[in-house]
């Protein structure tokens, strides 16, 4: 598939790793594969997962297909939210069309309840819309998955469907961030 692209021409620059008030967001690397397998295999984890582990070569392999070229149409890209250098989730960047990208985010029980969730999701909107220029953020998700769910809509994401039954999708367009950031 082709290169994506933000409004101007050629393909998307290289993720540089993103930096919050106590998270680092950067590329998933095969070093991280034991501790993202510890938290993905997890059953209070696994329910709202499309990916759950059954062995550490499994997760390897995850890291490997979604650590590809930052930006091309139709493929993934895993982050790793890193909290003093300890793996504590990661957030995945599903690059649509040049203009659209669906995000997607797994948190380690661990570290549920202390607001890293919000904090990575917002730091990635920002770049998502700033940086890069996209135009809409797409999220789909378990329907049982409050807590997920109230993120999103604490962020402004909007409710848009069932498409699939359990499986909500939500919606967020650059305008409608803008200021909020």
């Amino acid at each position: 598939m082709s290169e994506g692209s933000s409004s101007g021409p050629g393909p998307e620059p290289a993720f540089l790793p993103l930096r919050t008030e106590r998270l680092e967001l950067r590329g998933l690397m095969a070093r991280d594969a034991p501790a993202l397998f510890a938290y993905r295999s997890l059953a209070q984890v696994s329910r709202y997962q499309g990916f759950s582990p059954k062995s550490l070569s499994e997760a390897e392999d995850f890291i490997a297909r979604a650590s590809g070229p930052f930006g091309r149409i139709g493929a993934w890209f895993q982050l790793g939210l890193f909290r003093d250098a300890v793996l504590v989730g990661d957030l995945g960047l599903h690059f649509l069309s040049p203009d659209t990208v669906e995000l997607g985010y797994t948190l380690s029980p661990t570290w549920q309840g202390q607001g890293f969730a919000r904090e990575a999701v917002r730091a990635v909107v920002d770049y998502l819309f700033g940086a890069l220029g996209k135009r809409r953020i797409e999220a789909n998700l378990d329907a049982r998955n409050l807590p997920s769910r109230a993120l999103l809509e604490t962020l402004g994401f909007h409710g848009l469907s069932e498409i699939r039954e359990g499986e909500l999708a939500y919606g967020l367009e650059a305008g409608d961030w803008e200021g909020r950031g």
